[in-house]
């Protein structure tokens, strides 16, 4: 499950959450989303993992690309972070 908390521009929170699967292998992995999320445009992703780290590169709907690193964490570290 990948959820996506953010703070918008008028101070309240936004979320997002979607299921995910893929194959990884030798610390490449690739990611499909059944729904479009509003921060990835299309329903797939590579990355890579590294520790508890995985690393996406997301292609913007510009061309450009972006990366996002997401942690492991608990349940109850991301309800602090993101509840």
């Amino acid at each position: 499950m990948l959820s996506h908390v953010e703070l918008k521009s008028n101070g309240r929170p936004s979320s997002e959450q979607s299921p995910m699967n893929g194959p990884a292998d030798g610390g490449q992995l690739a990611l499909k989303f059944p729904t479009t999320l509003s921060f990835i445009p299309g329903k797939s992703l590579g990355g890579t993992i590294s520790g508890n780290t995985i690393h996406l590169q997301i292609v913007e709907s510009n061309g450009n690309v972006s990366a996002e690193a997401f942690e492991r964490s608990t349940p109850s570290q991301f309800k602090a972070y993101g509840g």
